[in-house]
């Protein structure tokens, strides 16, 4: 069983994926992303960072973001595997930019686009359930 600061930061991540595949869904339709949703990119940048085990920026920016890394993490090669996600370095350094630059420095091609809007959106939907399902909130959230 999670502890409620747990839930929370997990659930917190699930709302910032959900942003984050509203934002992407922007870029894929060429509009431009407000404020507050380059906010939320940045932060999702600096968590990716932290997510992927092989990312160059892993623990050297941000390590406060370790341990809600280190729980989102099994989820995040889950997806990849369920949504048969080809992943590899050059495709998360190009993520991570992607993130950080708020889609501006765009290094992904439309596929690869998609399946990060995939990704995110999936995760975020993901962590949710398990998060109802853990409390019996079934319906609740």
């Amino acid at each position: 069983m999670i502890n409620l600061q747990e839930e929370v930061k997990l659930f917190c991540a699930s709302s910032k994926f959900q942003s984050i595949s509203t934002g992407l869904g922007k870029i894929i339709e060429s509009q431009k992303i407000n404020k507050e949703e380059k906010e939320i990119f940045e932060e999702v940048g600096n968590l990716f960072g932290q997510i992927d085990l092989d990312s160059k920026y892993y623990m050297k920016e941000h390590p406060e973001l370790c341990v809600i890394a280190t729980e989102l993490r099994p989820e995040f090669y889950k997806t990849l595997l369920n949504l048969k996600i080809p992943f590899n370095q050059n495709f998360s350094e190009r993520i991570y930019n992607t993130l950080k630059s708020y889609g501006k420095n765009m290094q992904l091609k439309r596929e690869e686009l998609n399946q990060m809007y995939k990704l995110f959106e999936t995760m975020s939907t993901n962590i949710i359930t398990k998060l109802q399902y853990a409390y019996g909130l079934s319906g609740q959230i």
